[in-house]
């Protein structure tokens, strides 16, 4: 606890608010951030993001749209918030704003590759299949050894690969 008796401090609350999330009471969860966002309104634009994540979780993907919204007034910079606005907006039917939330992450982080793999399977949305195995393939080239994404992009172009081929690709059993 904090200095001021019976006060808990940010450290405590944040661990209140993960320990409701993972009881699933979403409304003990609300509460701490309802506290949180009183006493510390510098991380408003977090607590957005988290909370929208929550909403999204439970398919609740017009108020997540709306506080990733609100995480981004906060810090246009985070591609996370960004990149999930978008998957949800996707969700919701609205694949050109998801389209334009990627592509603002694409040119405002081309580092970050997840917006770029999403890109690309929005072109299977579009019936460009080829296109997408092109920026896969790109993507792919470009992800170093380590990185989480790499095997999932594998996954990607071997599965765009057989379904634009119109058969199977060997690629799919070395890449799962």
């Amino acid at each position: 606890m904090s200095a001021a008796k019976g006060k808990l401090d940010l450290a405590e609350r944040h661990q209140l608010f993960l320990l409701a999330l993972q009881q699933r009471d979403r409304d003990a969860a609300m509460r701490q951030v309802e506290i949180i966002l009183t006493e510390y309104p510098q991380l408003t634009g977090k607590y957005c993001a988290m909370t929208a994540s929550m909403l999204a979780q439970q398919g609740q993907f017009d108020l997540a749209v709306r506080l990733y919204g609100d995480a981004l007034t906060f810090d246009p910079e985070d591609t996370l918030a960004r990149l999930y606005l978008g998957i949800a907006l996707q969700r919701l039917g609205r694949e050109g704003e998801a389209r334009a939330q990627w592509a603002e992450i694409a040119r405002r982080h081309p580092e970050r590759p997840e917006a770029r793999l999403q890109l690309a399977l929005t072109r299977v949305l579009d019936g460009d299949r080829a296109g997408a195995e092109d920026a896969v393939n790109a993507l792919i080239a470009t992800l170093p050894p380590d990185n989480p994404l790499l095997r999932d992009a594998r996954l990607v172009f071997a599965l765009l690969r057989a379904a634009h081929h119109g058969g199977t690709d060997p690629a799919l059993t070395s890449a799962t």
